[in-house]
């Protein structure tokens, strides 16, 4: 067994330990390191990328209507749309709730209508999941479709249902330069993702996290409250 015994942490006040804070700091110190190899895309995203999509990302859910705590529901496959989704959701402040790509009608319902996202992101090909729960689905107000080779269908069917649609690189460009002042970092104790349980023992469970780990007050009042 190897002991250290001179580690120094890089954050020693807790109140800094949120992924907004830490991205900062490394895109400032590291700027053209790799944060994000992505192979299958055949892509790498620096810290200083990362930081900069995140922003976009933050700023462009901002320009939509989204305030900080909004809940933004990601359903999606692997992808550096997603990561940078996630990134943005965390810069923001808003409420990232991610779902299980193989849940449909009473599961997917039943998500939406304990987590109540206003936003959402999605796979073109999992747009048809919320047509057919589109009743517990209206609690959305925009989709953004990331392009896996149906987008364009995809967003003719979100919006003959009603419903707001772009495509995910609307997301991507942000908003216009100086529409709004740089995204601040959120409290260390704010609510920062939704999780689910697998449901095996009865209704799928919501469990809060805050957006500094071991900031948990916020989180277990709403997980009380939801049951």
């Amino acid at each position: 067994m190897r002991t250290y015994t001179d580690l120094v942490p890089v954050f020693p006040d807790q109140r800094d330990w949120t992924l907004a804070t830490v991205l900062r700091h490394q895109a400032h110190v590291r700027p053209d390191a790799v944060f994000l190899d992505v192979p299958e895309e055949h892509r790498t995203f620096s810290y200083a990328q990362s930081l900069e999509q995140a922003e976009s990302v933050a700023d462009a859910l901002a320009l939509a209507g989204a305030s900080p705590g909004d809940r933004v529901l990601v359903m999606a496959a692997n992808s550096s749309q997603f990561v940078r989704t996630w990134l943005g959701v965390s810069l923001g402040g808003y409420v990232e709730v991610p779902v299980n790509t193989a849940y449909e009608g009473v599961f997917l319902g039943h998500q939406l209508v304990t987590a109540g996202p206003r936003w959402a992101v999605v796979d073109d090909v999992l747009a048809d999941r919320f047509l057919a729960v589109a009743d517990d689905a209206r609690v959305i107000e925009c989709f953004w479709v990331v392009d896996t080779g149906s987008r364009d269908g995809a967003l003719r069917a979100l919006r003959d249902a009603g419903w707001r649609a772009e495509p995910w690189e609307e997301l991507a460009r942000g908003a216009r330069p100086g529409a709004r002042p740089p995204t601040p970092a959120p409290a260390p104790s704010s609510f920062a993702s939704i999780f689910f349980t697998s449901g095996t023992t009865g209704p799928l469970q919501g469990r809060g996290d805050a957006a500094r780990p071991d900031a948990l007050s916020s989180a277990r009042r709403w997980t009380a409250s939801s049951g």
